[in-house]
């Protein structure tokens, strides 16, 4: 019987890694297999979503900053679940986050009121809107640079007093 719990010791290891050590304040991805986001497709969904800062840490587990998008999503995730953030290593892909953060151009990160992150859009006014019948309302955005793109109203979330002042 020993020999046996010594053999089922030694291959359950042999297959486990070691977690990573998550400290608070670290950012972290988070997979999105468990979460059920806006895209029209879940195959066209992003597999990691964030990143996210780690608020506090468990044994096998942590705590994460969802923003608001995320509310009523308990947040606390297995290590399984999360990824580090790593610096891109070479010019192409420094290149490509900065295309891809285009998208996201006047969103920044601040503070709230009990010190927890949120993403927050910087911009003057909404100068246009129509509505897209696959991605609902899209608006125009002056931004502060004095540059307009277009934004779908999922992104506006919590402008909701500049978009009614729009209306």
């Amino acid at each position: 019987m020993a020999k046996a719990q010594e053999d089922h010791a030694h291959y359950s290891k042999a297959r486990r890694g070691d977690a990573p050590v998550y400290e608070v304040g670290d950012m972290v991805w988070l997979s999105s297999e468990n979460i059920v986001t806006q895209r029209p497709s879940r195959k066209l969904s992003d597999k990691w979503l964030g990143p996210f800062a780690v608020s506090q840490t468990y044994k096998r587990a942590c705590a994460l900053e969802l923003d608001g998008q995320f509310n009523g999503i308990f947040p606390v995730f297995h290590h399984s679940l999360l990824r580090p953030v790593e610096q891109p290593r070479t010019q192409a892909q420094v290149e490509i986050n900065k295309d891809s953060q285009d998208d996201q151009k006047g969103l920044i990160i601040v503070p709230d009121d009990r010190g927890h992150l949120q993403r927050k859009w910087v911009f003057i006014r909404v100068t246009d809107s129509f509505l897209d019948k696959k991605e609902g309302f899209q608006y125009r955005i002056e931004w502060q640079d004095g540059t307009t793109s277009w934004q779908p109203a999922r992104n506006l979330q919590g402008c909701h007093w500049i978009i009614h002042e729009f209306h």
